[in-house]
């Protein structure tokens, strides 16, 4: 009965060392717990049938969990987890921007950052002139680095 619950607990905690490690590394709890299982597994294994048993124990988990990673990291599973794409878009190229001169109607109190209503579109905009506040005509004077700069009309 011992000889079963030791090599369940070593081939849990071994399976539990490798999957922390191959595919969800960093999360730490996973990877405790399998070191609790293989710890208690050898300890148990010490207690019950005495030295000469105990390292057999250590050295099979030892030896086992170095073969698992060996094999884990030749096998390239880390492709089947890696992200591959790249992201070429950028924050706002969707948005037509509005061009200098256009007027608009402030949605929102400029301070100096806020929403204001142009061609129709709502967009994030910055006031030159500090506060301006709550439905203001005002009118784009600049555009820089996708940032719109008003001004109260």
């Amino acid at each position: 009965m011992e000889f079963l619950a030791i090599s369940l607990l070593l081939l849990t905690g071994i399976a539990l060392i490798v999957v922390e490690v191959i595919f969800i590394p960093g999360t730490t709890f996973v990877g405790i717990i399998g070191f609790v299982c293989c710890s208690v597994a050898v300890g148990v294994s010490f207690y019950y049938f005495g030295n000469q048993a105990g390292f057999v124990t250590l050295g099979i988990s030892v030896l086992t969990t170095g073969l698992a990673f060996w094999y884990g990291l030749r096998s390239n599973a880390w492709n089947y987890f890696a992200l591959k794409n790249t992201m070429s878009s950028t924050v706002g190229d969707d948005q037509l921007l509005p061009e200098i001169g256009q007027k608009g109607l402030t949605v929102s109190v400029l301070r100096p950052v806020g929403i204001a209503e142009i061609k129709g579109n709502r967009m994030e905009v910055c006031s030159r002139m500090g506060v301006i506040e709550k439905n203001s005509e005002v009118e784009v004077v600049e555009i820089k680095n996708h940032k719109i700069f008003v001004q109260l009309v």
